[in-house]
């Protein structure tokens, strides 16, 4: 004896179906948020670099012999915390400018050293 062909679809297939996109939704957002959280973590940490890059040419450009300090600065409502060291080393001053940043993954450092005058 032979089955009639039904049209449509039965409730096993819709099931599979939903799952299936449910699933590839998943792993579209999941490669988003990683996506952005890398974005975001480049760009606070090249912020970073320009920080120390800015207070090294300071540094440099300043009038009287610099000393050791921190300070704390907010760019684009982002917080960074800025100590720098000089060392005397004979012929010429070095500075070591350490810039620490808070990402998602926890608290980043960036360390710029270069020679002052």
């Amino acid at each position: 004896m032979e089955r009639p062909l039904e049209s449509g679809v039965s409730i096993v297939e819709i099931c599979v179906a939903i799952l299936m996109i449910a699933v590839t939704g998943i792993i579209i957002m999941s490669f988003t948020k990683t996506t952005f959280s890398s974005y975001r973590d480049s760009r606070l940490t090249e912020s970073a670099s320009m920080v120390a890059e800015d207070k090294l040419c300071e540094l440099d450009a300043a009038a009287f012999p610099p000393s050791n300090g921190q300070d704390t600065i907010f760019v684009d409502d982002q917080r960074y915390i800025r100590s720098w060291e000089i060392l005397d080393t004979g012929l010429i001053k070095r500075a070591i400018v350490t810039v620490n940043i808070q990402t998602i993954n926890g608290v980043k450092e960036i360390r710029l050293t270069g020679a002052i005058d």
